[in-house]
């Protein structure tokens, strides 16, 4: 019992503490969820796909013929595949 009373008392202090930090700034909060880069070009017999995440997507494979190319500018993404003929 003398345990679980201390314990509820000093819940108060550790909420303090928890409202004591500031809120960040949207250009501090798109560091922390998207802080990292990403590129990366899978290759098949036939096929590629290129994904970008914060970088410029890799070059496709000279000679391939692009089949679409979806830009999401919300998560500074782009996605490009196609055919390697």
């Amino acid at each position: 019992m003398k345990k679980t009373f201390m314990g509820m008392a000093i819940l108060p202090f550790l909420a303090s503490i928890a409202l004591a930090g500031q809120p960040l700034t949207d250009k501090q909060m798109d560091k922390v969820t998207a802080g990292h880069d990403f590129q990366a070009l899978e290759l098949t017999n036939s096929t590629f796909v290129s994904i970008a995440i914060e970088t410029p997507t890799l070059a496709p494979p000279s000679g391939s013929v692009t089949v679409g190319n979806v830009i999401l500018p919300i998560a500074s993404m782009q996605i490009v595949w196609g055919i390697i003929p």
